[in-house]
């Protein structure tokens, strides 16, 4: 119990830490979100009326995204960490969040259709979505907010020099 409450202490303490913390957590959510859209496609996928081609399309158009923000997002969390990239991140991020809340809207009516097609995989897509909303909204604003721990300059850079020269004379015309 004592390692445990360390390691928290340790998450807390570090900025870095936390991001890569809610990084590593929306992950696992993505790993289980496709699942979910194999699901909802596969069940979507009839002839009826009641079936509804286009939520199959959208979560498994929502997957193929969420897979390739999560390959970018470790690059650039791992190698790329300059402050281009970290702010297109944070930038990706939370339009994946406002796109996340808009599915979980689209799958949650879903799932109280009045038919005879099988709802559970469209509340499972609505429950996904709205953990992953929550994940990356905060996330986003978790690495705005420490941007500076997780951005990594190059010597001699004009960044990392600003703040030794901000004692110097200013040029005058």
């Amino acid at each position: 119990m004592s390692q445990v409450l360390e390691t928290l202490r340790e998450l807390v303490d570090s900025p870095k830490k936390r991001v890569s913390c809610l990084w590593f957590l929306s992950m696992v959510f993505i790993f289980a979100f496709v699942f979910c859209a194999i699901a909802v496609a596969a069940t979507n996928d009839c002839d009826s009326q009641s079936c509804s081609k286009s939520s199959g399309f959208a979560a498994m158009w929502t997957m193929l995204q969420i897979i390739g923000v999560a390959i970018g997002g470790t690059k650039v969390m791992r190698r790329y960490k300059t402050p281009l990239a970290v702010g297109f991140l944070g930038g990706v991020v939370t339009m994946l969040s406002m796109s996340m809340f808009t599915l979980f809207v689209h799958f949650a009516g879903m799932a109280n259709r009045d038919d005879t097609v099988d709802d559970q995989p469209d509340r499972a897509a609505a429950a996904f979505c709205f953990l992953l909303f929550m994940i990356y909204a905060v996330f986003a604003l978790v690495l705005m907010c420490n941007r500076e721990h997780v951005i990594r300059y190059k010597r001699g850079s004009r960044a990392s020099s600003m703040g030794a020269s901000s004692g110097a004379a200013q040029d005058t015309v």
